[in-house]
């Protein structure tokens, strides 16, 4: 039984001990939360990373969720059908920060591009050309298995073809395994650029942006990028492929220079399939960011007839509706 016994005040959700932000929906908890100590050493790490700077252990947080937290749908679509064991790989990002400090420079514009096409969608190709930024210092391995990612380092150095190949995979799947997706992620670039397969640039995507998660601030920005870049590789091969544009979408949240993307991409991604749960919750997202209440009300109560009680979202697109809720509770009383 766990100990903690005290609730979020702004959505209700049961808080950790140690918590000093809900990890539900980012409300602050502890006067001036500034830092997230890893359980493992110790380490200071900024509020929203996902693993430790220094060890790479997962920390607490709010974020957006992961590959291996993709939710599960009561019952199938047809369409969820027809993609068979390719839907059934692919991650989910879902955009869930309710109050955090998310980047959504020109939320006016935002404002226009969700508000049933008043101001229309920027025309395709309109976006500006990134500027490249420098990406971030991968974390230290562990010590426990350095010998054993050295002596993998070594025999890629000196191997060709598809034995480098191959040596090269293992050491992506032993990084992921010690919690250390960013050097996975430098890894796995190489490798799509050997194979050129939507299956590895969406696989390098996914690291960068797990990444991402980890850091703060200008990094967060240069890693955002890199994960659109590998994105956009492969929708230049399977242009059809929304759950990769909705990942895309998400990143583009990042990237000060380009936010409103996200929201085109989105949109985007319910023209061609007006159910895709990824793409229904994260435009709920984006309505509750700029306070547009009875839209995004309305965009999770989709979500929730799309994936049916018993799935995990359900009780997650609730949570946010009692939020709601209360706001317009809140903003009816004042």
């Amino acid at each position: 039984m766990s100990e903690a016994t005290s609730v979020c005040p702004a959505c209700g959700a049961r808080l950790k001990p140690e918590a000093v932000v809900c990890d539900l929906c980012g409300m602050p908890v502890r006067k001036s939360p500034r830092v997230l100590i890893c359980d493992a050493c110790g380490h200071a790490n900024p509020v929203g990373a996902r693993y430790c700077n220094q060890c790479g252990a997962a920390l607490p947080g709010v974020r957006p969720l992961a590959p291996h937290e993709q939710p599960s749908v009561a019952t199938e679509t047809p369409k969820a059908q027809k993609t068979g064991a390719a839907s059934a790989l692919r991650p989910v990002h879902v955009a869930f920060i309710v109050v955090g400090g998310l980047l959504l420079v020109g939320a006016l514009y935002l404002i226009t591009l969700v508000s049933g096409g008043r101001g229309g969608l920027p025309p395709a190709g309109a976006a500006p050309q990134p500027v490249e930024l420098p990406l971030p210092e991968p974390g230290p391995i562990p010590a426990a298995v350095a010998d054993q990612v050295a002596a993998l380092e070594a025999e890629i150095a000196r191997l060709e073809g598809s034995a480098r190949l191959e040596k090269q995979q293992a050491l992506v799947n032993l990084l992921i395994g010690i919690g250390r997706p960013d050097r996975a992620a430098l890894v796995q670039e190489e490798i799509a650029r050997q194979l050129d397969s939507p299956e590895a640039w969406r696989r390098a995507g996914n690291l960068f942006y797990d990444w991402m998660e980890m850091v703060d601030g200008p990094a967060k920005t240069a890693l955002a990028r890199r994960v659109i870049a590998a994105y956009q590789r492969v929708l230049e091969k399977e242009p059809d492929n929304l759950d990769v544009r909705a990942d895309m979408a998400i990143a583009y949240l990042y990237d000060p220079d380009n936010p409103m993307e996200a929201v085109r991409q989105t949109q985007l991604v319910l023209e061609k399939d007006s159910t895709h749960i990824q793409a229904n919750f994260n435009l709920g997202i984006m309505l509750l960011q700029i306070n547009r209440l009875d839209e995004a009300r309305a965009q999770f109560e989709k979500v929730q007839r799309l994936v049916g009680p018993r799935s995990p979202l359900y009780a997650q697109a609730d949570t946010i509706l009692q939020l709601i809720r209360r706001l317009q509770t809140t903003g009816s009383t004042q």
